[in-house]
């Protein structure tokens, strides 16, 4: 057992107005041969954005500032401007300048030691080019973990 992170990106499809976009993508989803799919339709599509295997300090990160502080596994809602701040604060660590992002030196000295910059150097990849993607502020971001 570890710990397991999921970040996930929801956008909801429009059926109404100018749509045409999602129209297409729900006429593409309806036509998939899904075992007991039925009359049902689709309404959203969810990708997993990122995922992560025991990465305690970025996981600490979305617990101090999407949870309340609260570690409790549950799926919380992921703002862009937190994925920015995200971002920010794994370019820093990227670059050693953990002093002036974390309060609980040892603890994040401790992974970077034991070779964990490797999670900071991907988190930073994968979160500047989902940012940086066209259209990223139509998507909903959630947070899981599992213990």
């Amino acid at each position: 057992m570890g710990l397991d992170m999921y970040l996930t990106a929801e956008r909801y499809l429009f059926t109404f107005g100018d749509s045409t976009e999602d129209s297409h993508a729900i006429a593409l989803l309806n036509e998939i041969p899904l075992l007991g799919k039925g009359d049902m339709k689709p309404r959203s599509i969810r990708y997993e954005a990122m995922y992560w295997r025991k990465a305690h300090s970025i996981h600490k990160w979305f617990v101090d500032n999407c949870q309340g502080g609260i570690d409790d596994c549950r799926y919380t809602d992921v703002g862009i401007e937190q994925l920015y701040d995200l971002l920010e604060v794994c370019e820093n660590v990227k670059n050693k300048d953990v002093l002036s992002v974390f309060e609980s030196v040892d603890t994040y000295d401790f992974e970077l030691m034991a070779g964990k910059l490797d999670q900071y150097v991907k988190t930073a990849e994968n979160l500047s080019k989902i940012l940086k993607t066209p259209g990223i502020e139509r998507w909903d971001f959630v947070y899981n973990s599992s213990w």
